[in-house]
Formats: C-alpha cells, sequence, structure tokens
C-alpha cells in the first residue's frame, strides 16, 4: 500500500537498507562514530541524483534536525534498546510486545526526519551538479565523517560505498 507521505528519499533509503548487510553497517557506523543514519541516506540519496554538498550544507542538514533527533529519535531508540534488555523479564511477552510498538514509533520518527531532509531539498536544493554519484557520495560521506570528527571505521565506509555502486549499478 503506498503511504503519501513516502517520499523519494524514503523509498531509496528503505531499499538501500534492505541491500544484503547495508543496516548492519550503518548501526555500527552509527555506534561507532554517533553518525545519524538518516543523514547518510540522505546524502547518498543526493549523491544518487548527481549532487555533492559542501560542509557548510552538511552541517547546515545536521544542525537542522539536530533537535529531532536528539529529543525524538534517540529517545525513543534508548527506550527500545532498554526494553530489549528486559528479555528474562517474567513479564517477558508484554515487554516484547510493547518493544515491537516503540520500534514502530522510531521508525515513524525517522521517516518524519527524513521527510524534513526531503523539504529542505524541495524548497531550497543543496549540493552541486556532478558526473559522477559514486565520487559524490564518497566525498559526502567523507565531509560528514570529518564534521563529526570521529571516523568511520574504514571497512563499514568502504562496504557501504560499494552497496552504494551495487545500487547505482542495478537503476
Amino acid at each position: 500500500m503506498n503511504d503519501p507521505n513516502d517520499t523519494p528519499l524514503w523509498l531509496f533509503s528503505l531499499e538501500f537498507y534492505a541491500h544484503d548487510h547495508v543496516s548492519e553497517c550503518l548501526l555500527a557506523i552509527q555506534d561507532s562514530s554517533k553518525a545519524n543514519v538518516n543523514i547518510i541516506l540522505y546524502l547518498l540519496w543526493l549523491a544518487s541524483n548527481f549532487k555533492q554538498l559542501s560542509k557548510t550544507e552538511i552541517s547546515s542538514i545536521i544542525n537542522s534536525t539536530e533537535n529531532w533527533t536528539q529529543n525524538v529519535v534517540i529517545q525513543i531508540r534508548e527506550v527500545r534498546r532498554y526494553l530489549k534488555l528486559m528479555h528474562r523479564s517474567a513479564v517477558r511477552l508484554p515487554i516484547l510486545s510493547f518493544k515491537d510498538k516503540v520500534k514502530e514509533l522510531e521508525i515513524q520518527a525517522e521517516k518524519i526526519e527524513q521527510m524534513l531532509f526531503y523539504q529542505m531539498e524541495v524548497e531550497s536544493p543543496f549540493g552541486m551538479p556532478v558526473n559522477d554519484a559514486i565520487l559524490a557520495g564518497r566525498e559526502n560521506l567523507r565531509s560528514y565523517e570529518q564534521l563529526l570528527q570521529r571516523p568511520f571505521p574504514p571497512e563499514r565506509f568502504n562496504w557501504l560505498l560499494n552497496a552504494f555502486q551495487d545500487k547505482l549499478d542495478a537503476l
């Protein structure tokens, strides 16, 4: 069923996230580098549209949703992770059911965050047009990594770019 709130960014993200090992790779980068997976997906989506961003533009993206990310997405994620630890509780089944509902809320919060990114792109497009989407993806992620001042694990970074290339080759 099509949801009218499914932006091209969201559809790209769902498809890319479902690619072999991409979810594990993104979560490892998130946990090790404190990166926002939605920003990574947004930067790759922009690259797939042949756009390379400046550090100033990426910083603007980070700042635009920082409050939402910190006060909504991360808070819901922490609740879900806490519930995951309660697997030995005497009320395990209700907790697991509740955890699944919290996970749905987390996904909805992430979708809203992506809607915010997409709306920014519609209202005031980011990026400089380029001819090489793979190079744009690499440079967008490198700039984001530098802004975070926390390196992405090299093997995860390379794997992510290879998966991005596979996705583009499939188009």
